[in-house]
């Protein structure tokens, strides 16, 4: 099921949804949320159709990695490991990456490898760097779509054409403000919750594909595995293109779940960073107030903003308590079938040959070759049985 110009709406029970477990959900959260599963609005608390000022924060990353699928999808670049070189050559006339940073492609960019404003070389280290990142931004709707990186109508114009997320049918408007020089998504909670639908569906709605699903299989997981943290917590910003958030281009440590803006449950060692939630499940996340969690398994999404901060280390219980809000009825016990009783066999003798001990005449044993004479008489004994010797 797939929203229309609204939601369709239906109660928690009807798809198997505990609601009390979501009213302890939105309790414990707070803010402005919403649930979905099977495609229907199943659970809402606070505002649904209004445009956060700050927007959704770093949640706009995982944003433009889908619009970046999208030039993939129409040939604009062969795919995330094209070099960005001469698109910030187009995009910043008279501007150059430096020697060390000459290899970087979209993929280090979209995972926090890039080494932009650090002493690494791209794929060497791994940062959350917000100048990095909004050259990022730059780089995706300034080249790859073709518009105005600081216009949000035409990057809103742009995202939502009819071969993109026109047929999403974002019902709120004002999906991208830009603020400080920057892109930023500011759409609603529940014209959200249709991008995170659109994820779940690997690129389909309704009955449009509009993304290949081989490019969900093939980077909708964990990228940062293996790689150590950069050394390094001062900018050199060199182009320059400034920061979209703090000045500390390396504040956080390595998070192995990430890729492409999203955060994945299963881990590039194999072990789920949430052990008691479902292994595909995945999330994005701005600041520590916004997410958008996702649930393939489950068909469920869910998604709040402006509540209570949640710091890492609760979050595995905040996210593993919303992916347990699924009903689990008690079974209908099964009558065990009574066993029939298997009658006890009568033991049977021990066979014996039926004939043995042939002699005729009295002791003369009678075995094949014995000659008979033609008109005489002969009495044949056989043993037949033990005790009767007949």
């Amino acid at each position: 099921v797939f929203p229309d110009a609204t939601w369709e709406t239906a109660i928690p029970d009807s798809v198997s949804v505990d609601s009390a477990k979501l009213q302890e959900f939105q309790e414990n959260v707070g803010g402005s949320g919403a649930v979905v599963r099977d495609g229907y609005m199943i659970y809402t608390w606070g505002t649904q159709n209004t445009h956060p000022s700050t927007g959704w924060s770093s949640v706009v990353k995982s944003m433009a990695s889908t619009m970046m699928f999208f030039a993939i999808n129409e040939g604009r670049i062969p795919g995330p490991y094209e070099p960005v070189r001469p698109y910030l050559q187009q995009q910043f006339p008279g501007k150059d990456l430096i020697a060390k940073d000459a290899p970087m492609t979209f993929f280090h960019l979209a995972n926090y490898t890039s080494g932009y404003a650090l002493p690494e070389a791209p794929g060497q280290a791994w940062a959350h760097n917000d100048y990095a990142n909004k050259l990022y931004l730059f780089l995706v709707y300034g080249q790859l779509l073709g518009v105005n990186p600081k216009n949000a109508a035409e990057i809103a114009a742009a995202m939502t054409t009819e071969s993109r997320w026109g047929p999403l049918q974002f019902q709120d408007g004002g999906i991208v403000t830009v603020r400080a020089g920057t892109p930023r998504w500011t759409a609603s909670v529940r014209d959200t919750a249709r991008v995170a639908w659109f994820w779940l569906n690997k690129g389909r709605w309704k009955d449009q594909q509009l993304l290949p699903q081989s490019l969900f299989d093939t980077y909708a997981h964990a990228q940062s595995g293996g790689i150590a943290r950069s050394a390094s917590h001062k900018a050199h910003d060199y182009l320059p293109i400034g920061t979209m958030g703090p000045k500390d281009p390396n504040g956080i440590p390595v998070d192995t779940s990430f890729g492409f803006g999203w955060k994945f449950n299963l881990l590039p060692n194999g072990t789920l960073q949430f052990p008691h939630a479902p292994a595909d499940l995945f999330y994005c996340q701005g600041e520590r107030d916004r997410f958008i969690v996702v649930v393939p398994s489950l068909n469920l999404i869910g998604l709040w903003r402006d509540g209570r901060d949640i710091f890492p280390a609760e979050r595995p219980a905040v996210i593993t308590q919303l992916s347990n809000v699924i009903s689990t009825p008690t079974p209908t016990p099964t009558p065990t079938a009574t066993a029939t009783p298997t009658a006890t066999a009568t033991p049977r003798p021990t066979s014996t040959p039926a004939l043995s001990g042939l002699t005729y005449n009295g002791a003369a044993p009678f075995v094949n070759g014995t000659t008979l004479i033609s008109g005489r008489s002969y009495t044949i004994t056989a043993q037949a049985n033990a005790t009767t010797q007949s």
